[in-house]
């Protein structure tokens, strides 16, 4: 019977892992992205190739209207805005939303706490009985 409650504690420990790494992984896709010469964004701007634009501090990350992704090191003044804007693209500011990491620092304790809340009141009917 012990050899039974250790077995399925063990599964449980290996499926909230898993999770975790699923979370964590889930999350990491896409952030491989080429970095290209700000002169590159600059030239792309003007033959008005640029569809979105993403500004986190200095870090832009850029798509084209052909579907090219990529990711440079700048400044982004009102000048250059204008451009953007009138070239059609889209001009965000602030970092990428990351659905999958705000679920996993505000889920994955409330989680926990519910798991060892049921192990714990479990453990304390077992005890009873």
């Amino acid at each position: 019977m012990k050899s039974n409650n250790r077995l399925k504690t063990a599964l449980i420990w290996l499926v909230l892992l898993l999770v975790c790494f699923a979370f964590v992984s889930i999350d990491r896709t896409g952030s491989a992205t080429e970095y290209v010469t700000y002169a590159d964004f600059l030239e792309d701007v003007a033959e008005q190739g640029v569809a979105h634009v993403r500004v986190n501090n200095n870090e832009i990350a850029v798509a084209t209207f052909d579907g090219r992704e990529y990711h440079t090191l700048g400044v982004v003044d009102d000048q250059l805005s204008q451009q953007l804007s009138d070239g059609g693209a889209h001009l965000v500011w602030g970092p990428r939303p990351r659905p999958f990491r705000t679920l996993l620092v505000a889920g994955l304790p409330l989680v926990l706490l519910v798991v060892f809340l049921v192990y714990f009141v479990r453990k304390s009917r077992a005890g009873n009985a």
